[in-house]
């Protein structure tokens, strides 16, 4: 019986033994499963932590990036703002700062000196009480224009009145800096001091209009006084002439020697007078410009000096020449002028005269050009001054004022005139007629 139950426990725990044998098994296995997906986890979280480090990283060298780009900007921050202190406080400019709002927030020692006003003064005014009254208005016009996001700067010529009460000439440049919504945040001003500048114009502005009187006056006194002078001229010429038919017995050879000594004389005052009187009427002239041909012009020139060209066998050469805005009398006693002296002072066998036109940026270039004896360079500025002869009148005829009269009318329409010589070969006058008037 002893022996039965023995066996019988020795079974059960064989089976039990089995039965833990079985559960050691799977728990191995589950131990497997477990430590497999313990090693996937293990692996996954490290992977996520290497990726997270690598954010990181990445992130922190970002910010390492940031942090001294940052500090780069303020540094050059700092260094624009020590260059604008700089430029406000040292620049030979006056400079001010003003807000809509608040009026002035800065003035630099150069405002306050060409104001002459402490800072503490001239930082318990008004814009408006500085300015010059005539020059407000127009100011505060771009200034609203400003305000109004029209424009974001203006500059103009400002006066301003002085502690002194003495004018201050200005050029201002005003500019706005504006906020996020666009309105003024505030204003930047600069005051150049052109006073100086300015005085000088106003000099020369007074000065030019008394040269133009004077000048008035002068050619007035001359056309009254050439005028004048014929008279008596006339009647000496007369009277010497009339002497001489009356009481040709009186005078021996001798004396009829001297009467014509009178007679040429006076002939030669007479022709000084008239030409002197041709000059002042030149700037008395009409200058109500049309359109002249001046083919037209030269062919009418040709007539006049018809018997001369055929006497000297003049080749006279006219290419096309424009249609120009000029005083049809002006135009005509230049080209007269310039002709007659091409043709008078050239000793050529086979005299040549050639007159062209070309065309030039906003404006016509004429050349009359000859064959004669030339100028020296040191008298080509000379010859255009009135009463300047290079020869004598044996030599040549004539009183020395053709070529400044030339001169007189081509300046007055707002053209120039010059000389281009070679000795014994060639004399080209050049002059120039703008398209614009002036």
């Amino acid at each position: 019986m002893s022996g039965i139950n023995y066996r019988a426990e020795l079974n059960d725990a064989l089976n039990t033994i089995q039965t833990l044998r079985d559960q050691l098994y799977c728990a191995q296995d589950e131990l497997k499963v477990t430590n497999s997906e313990l090693m996937q986890m293990t692996l996954e979280m490290d992977k996520r932590v290497a990726k997270r480090t690598e954010e990181l990283e990445e992130t922190n060298q970002q910010l390492k990036r940031e942090i001294e780009e940052r500090k780069q900007i303020e540094k050059k921050l700092l260094h624009n703002e020590e260059l604008f202190r700089k430029y406000f406080e040292l620049g030979q400019v006056g400079m001010a700062m003003t807000s809509v709002e608040k009026g002035w927030l800065k003035v630099n020692d150069y405002l306050c000196r060409m104001m002459g006003y402490s800072r503490e003064e001239l930082m318990q005014m008004t814009w408006a009480e500085m300015t010059y009254p005539d020059d407000l208005e127009p100011d505060l016009y771009q200034f609203n224009r400003m305000l109004k996001s029209e424009i974001d700067s203006y500059s103009m010529d400002k006066r301003f009145l002085r502690k002194n009460g003495e004018i201050l000439y200005t050029f201002l440049s005003v500019s706005c800096v504006r906020k996020e919504d666009g309105s003024v945040d505030y204003v930047i001003a600069h005051l150049q001091d052109i006073t100086d500048k300015m005085k000088i114009e106003i000099t020369l502005r007074e000065r030019t209009k008394d040269l133009e009187r004077s000048n008035k006056e002068l050619e007035q006194f001359a056309y009254v006084a050439s005028h004048d002078l014929q008279e008596p001229l006339r009647k000496i010429s007369s009277f010497t002439e009339l002497f001489v038919r009356r009481f040709p017995d009186l005078v021996d050879e001798k004396g009829r020697k001297y009467i014509s000594y009178i007679l040429d004389g006076a002939r030669r005052m007479q022709k000084l007078i008239q030409d002197l009187l041709l000059y002042s009427r030149v700037g008395r002239m009409n200058v109500d410009f049309q359109e002249v041909n001046l083919n037209e012009i030269i062919g009418k020139i040709k007539q006049d000096y018809s018997k001369l060209i055929a006497i000297k066998h003049v080749k006279l050469i006219v290419h096309s020449l424009p249609v120009v805005m000029v005083n049809p009398t002006g135009i005509y006693q230049v080209f007269q002028n310039l002709i007659g002296n091409a043709i008078k002072f050239n000793q050529s066998d086979r005299p040549q005269v050639i007159i062209s036109a070309k065309r030039e940026e906003e404006k016509w270039l004429f050349c009359v050009e000859d064959n004669g004896i030339g100028i020296e360079p040191e008298y080509q500025e000379r010859i255009f001054i009135i009463f300047q002869r290079l020869h004598t009148r044996e030599e040549y005829a004539g009183t020395g004022i053709g070529l400044s009269v030339c001169k007189k009318i081509i300046e007055q329409r707002g053209g120039r005139i010059w000389i281009e010589s070679e000795i014994g070969v060639e004399t080209k006058f050049f002059f120039t007629i703008p398209d614009y008037l002036i």
